[in-house]
């Protein structure tokens, strides 16, 4: 006698955030190319903008400080 095989057809009930993790999970895996290249964008962008921050803070700074010794100098008059 053949063996049937069935197949059964399961369907796993998620939650929203599951699901929206699935969907994440297969959009990258589709556009693994894409999603690598924004990836490093992002990356890249980040740190730009984490260096001019540095950057201008220590600009800051340094201005605080220039002003802070006129305003001494003027103070007690030297």
């Amino acid at each position: 006698m053949a063996e049937i095989k069935k197949k059964s057809n399961i369907e796993i009930e998620r939650n929203p955030i599951e699901r929206f993790l699935m969907y994440v999970k297969d959009f990258l895996k589709s556009n693994r190319k894409k999603a690598a290249y924004s990836a490093v964008f992002i990356l890249a962008l980040f740190f730009l903008l984490l260096t001019v921050n540095l950057l201008l803070t220590r600009s800051s700074e340094k201005e605080m400080v220039r002003l802070e010794i006129i305003i001494d100098n003027h103070h007690y008059g030297d």
